[in-house]
């Protein structure tokens, strides 16, 4: 994979603010944001990043849709809707095989149709299923925290499937 620089992701960044008002209830608190942070699982010009931002209310609070689009995936199988280059079928057959599949975020992607997608993830129950399509506004799920999250919270995520450029991915995390 190659790397974006920060420069790049952080133009994407601001992008963000528009699902902000939209991605969760009124009164949710950045408790990450986007950008360079210790304990990243994607890697910028080496470093560990953030990609995305998560916000938090409370558990089992409203998660509603950015933007008006198409759910690509509704679960806990979405990896092949994040844009990741090359084949995927031996990480599947990892979990497959070690039973992992419940240790990854419930997650939804939506093609927002506009180039981009938006990923909301760690959210503990879903109201939509691959191909509905949603509205902005519309409640998709609940927040929770499943997957490797360290509380109830939102992780929300835009990008552009079609891009060059990839985010690299932390080899711990791989491990």
């Amino acid at each position: 994979m190659t790397r974006r620089s920060q420069d790049e992701l952080l133009a994407l960044h601001e992008l963000l603010p528009l699902a902000w008002s939209a991605a969760t209830r009124a009164g949710a608190v950045i408790t990450q944001p986007f950008g360079p942070a210790r304990g990243g699982s994607a890697l910028v010009d080496g470093k560990p990043f953030h990609d995305g931002i998560d916000l938090s209310t409370f558990c089992s609070d409203h998660v509603l849709a950015a933007h008006a689009g198409v759910v690509l995936a509704a679960g806990r199988r979405y990896d092949d809707w994040l844009g990741w280059v090359g084949d995927l079928s031996a990480y599947y057959a990892h979990l497959d095989s070690a039973g992992l599949w419940g240790t990854l975020p419930i997650v939804v992607v939506i093609d927002d149709g506009n180039g981009y997608r938006s990923v909301y993830a760690h959210m503990y129950k879903l109201t939509v299923k691959e191909g509905d399509v949603v509205k902005a506004g519309q409640t998709i799920g609940y927040e929770g925290m499943t997957g490797h999250a360290t509380g109830c919270h939102l992780h929300y995520g835009l990008f552009n499937p079609d891009s060059v450029d990839r985010f690299g991915i932390d080899p711990a995390v791989v491990n």
